[in-house]
Order: C-alpha cells, then structure tokens, then sequence
C-alpha cells in the first residue's frame, strides 16, 4: 500500500510553512481562539472556544 505524503501546510498571507500563535480574547458570544501566522501575524483563524478547528461545509438549500 502506498501511503500520500502530506504537504505542510503554508500561510495564505506570506507562504511560510504555518506555525501558528494563538491568543484569547472575550468577546460578547463567548471566548474566542484567535489564530496568527507566526511569521507575518496575519489572521488565520478565530473560533469560539470549544468550536471544532475543521471548516464545514455548508451545501446550498434552494427555495421551492
């Protein structure tokens, strides 16, 4: 069986390989995780905490 090497991931901002800094911060919904590259400090991701770090996808309801 021949196994996929998986790519390291990359910033979309600088395209260094991502190592990500979070930080919290409490916001009027709840704590949120903020995640930065750790090379440019650009915005990565921000989640509530406990949120999953996966995106869904969400498929389009068409109307009757």
């Amino acid at each position: 069986m021949v196994e996929k090497m998986q790519e390291k991931s990359r910033c979309p901002w600088c395209e260094a390989l991502l190592s990500l800094v979070e930080d919290k911060h409490q916001g009027s919904h709840g704590k949120m995780r903020i995640m930065r590259c750790a090379q440019c400090n650009k915005l990565i991701s921000v989640r509530l905490e406990g949120e999953p770090d996966r995106i869904l996808k969400k498929e389009l309801i068409k109307g009757g």
